[in-house]
């Protein structure tokens, strides 16, 4: 594979997990439909000079709108897995908005995507989330992508056994 692509096409799923997290949260916060919040993205927003780095600009936008539909078709079953992943004394509704939108996010490509290295979703995740919150959020983005991942594993083996 030339490298070139390879390095563009990481850059492009890369910027395609920033738009996805932003469009759920939008979605979160403003109830419009998963439909409507890609389109507008589409429309006005991806290529439009999203974040920072021009890399920003050329995004996956096939992959985009996976995460941003199966994140939005999943909800409860994400919601779930997140909340065997998070400690007994917190509750999953004193997640931010923000940080839901991105566990989600993390969540729905870690059981969707068997073809992308769980280390590279996981690795991603915890990059997207230097972009908004602290070190110690980032090690808690850290903390639940790997404990999901843990326990699909975990089940992948228990059905194998059976």
């Amino acid at each position: 594979m030339n490298n070139k692509f390879h390095k563009t096409s990481s850059l492009s799923r890369s910027a395609a997990r920033l738009a996805a997290v932003q469009a759920l949260y939008q979605i979160e916060e403003s109830n419009i439909s998963a439909e409507n919040t890609i389109e507008e993205f589409l429309s006005y927003r991806i290529g439009k000079g999203l974040g920072e780095n021009n890399n920003y600009q050329k995004v996956d936008t096939e992959y985009f709108s996976l995460i941003v539909t199966g994140v939005s078709v999943q909800l409860s079953q994400l919601d779930n897995e997140l909340e065997k992943c998070i400690s007994v004394n917190w509750n999953i509704n004193r997640l931010g908005p923000l940080m839901h939108s991105l566990l989600r996010a993390g969540i729905f490509e870690l059981l969707n995507r068997p073809d992308i290295p769980v280390k590279v979703v996981i690795s991603e995740y915890i990059e997207l989330s230097h972009d908004f919150f602290d070190s110690k959020d980032s090690a808690f983005v850290n903390a639940v992508l790997d404990c999901v991942s843990k326990k699909l594993k975990s089940d992948k083996n228990q059905k194998l056994e059976a």
